[in-house]
């Protein structure tokens, strides 16, 4: 990039100078040149003479080398240095020397007016350069299956696809054999039906979405019949002579023309989750299905504000269902039940008990019935 700093000012060129200014470079073993405003060599250190591929008095951009920036793309350095050039500021760049023989050096290139000629700089940033993707690599995947994370997923789909199939795969025993066999088995069983999407499904892409599952992008001009995907993902494989079976969920959601692909996502997630409430193990996503996850979401955070109350009789009450006796025909006794208003209308037992279960607060449920 260009920066603020003027250039260092000097009148004519003074060889004697430029000379001095070169041995004290080279003595350091910076990689430099120095060139006139048409970019001919008038000096270079051995370093640089390598890198650029040219001599003294050749062009600078004579040799057959490119340059690229981070994600190899092809970067313009002699139109950025021409720019620099002509407003008369010192620039900084990083980039890559791409070669037709050998790796990519990366450098740090920096250009300074000096003595009415320009010095070029560079100083070598291939173990920056290599971290810094570790890290972008390490941000967008995960380091032990190789599969995206959920943002990178969805980054790469936007940009390659327009609509496809979403799904989502959970291995529902995945807990059991870890906790059977260990964290390595376990592990063995994800990457084996990993494997069989891979090789079943070309241009599929994939990502993490939790220990035990995992997400799937299947491009629209791949013809997939779902119930054999679904079946070839809980075929019994084998590990070290033992005999598994995979017992895998699949949920789905087919996207049309248009669809936002994060939407799809949380779909085909929504229909994992149908799957696993209803014990069965494949099910492609419904719109009913979102109304009844909101419905189930906004019941409750209800609940939840209801008996956090410290008076719940604003809330809740008791009734009384009797007991009758089949020989007397008399009223033996009664059951005591809880009911539920919210905003005045009744919800079903049906309905919140399930939840105070989920949340552990059937306890106190249990003592206002106790007490009222």
């Amino acid at each position: 990039m260009l920066s603020g700093s003027p250039p260092l000012s000097g009148s004519e060129s003074d060889g004697e100078t430029m000379k001095n200014l070169s041995d004290q470079i080279e003595a350091m073993s910076i990689a430099y040149t120095i060139v006139d405003k048409d970019f001919s060599v008038k000096e270079l250190s051995p370093q640089a003479s390598d890198l650029f591929r040219v001599a003294r008095d050749q062009n600078l951009f004579q040799s057959d080398i490119k340059f690229v920036d981070e994600n190899f793309s092809y970067f313009d350095l002699l139109g950025h240095l021409k720019q620099a050039i002509s407003v008369g500021l010192e620039c900084h760049f990083e980039l890559g020397i791409s070669y037709p023989d050998r790796n990519v050096e990366w450098v740090r290139l920096s250009l300074i007016a000096y003595k009415g000629a320009y010095l070029i700089q560079l100083v070598d940033i291939s173990e920056l350069v290599a971290a810094r993707r570790l890290n972008k690599q390490l941000s967008m995947q995960d380091p032990h299956t190789g599969l995206f994370y959920r943002e990178a997923f969805l980054a790469k789909i936007n940009e390659e696809h327009d609509h496809g199939l979403v799904c989502c795969v959970r291995i529902c025993n995945y807990q059991r054999i870890n906790e059977i066999w260990g964290t390595a088995v376990a592990n063995l069983v994800f990457m084996e039906i990993l494997a069989r999407v891979s090789n079943e499904i070309e241009g599929a892409v994939c990502s993490k979405h939790s220990t035990d599952s995992f997400n799937i992008f299947i491009p629209k001009d791949f013809q997939l019949d779902v119930e054999s995907f679904y079946s070839l993902l809980n075929e019994p494989f084998h590990f070290n002579g033992r005999h598994f079976f995979s017992n895998v969920a699949l949920g789905y959601y087919v996207e049309e023309k248009g669809d936002n692909h994060e939407q799809s996502l949380n779909k085909a997630e929504m229909a994992i989750l149908d799957v696993l409430s209803e014990r069965v193990r494949l099910a492609e996503f419904q719109e009913d299905l979102a109304k009844q996850i909101e419905h189930q979401n906004n019941l409750e955070t209800e609940f939840r504000a209801a008996v956090s109350k410290t008076d719940l009789q604003d809330d809740f009450f008791v009734v009384f269902q009797p007991i009758h006796d089949s020989e007397t025909e008399k009223i033996a006794g009664a059951e005591c039940l809880i009911r539920w208003t919210l905003n005045g209308n009744f919800i079903s037992p049906m309905e919140f008990i399930p939840i105070a279960e989920k949340i552990g607060d059937i306890g106190v449920l249990t003592q206002f019935n106790i007490t009222s």
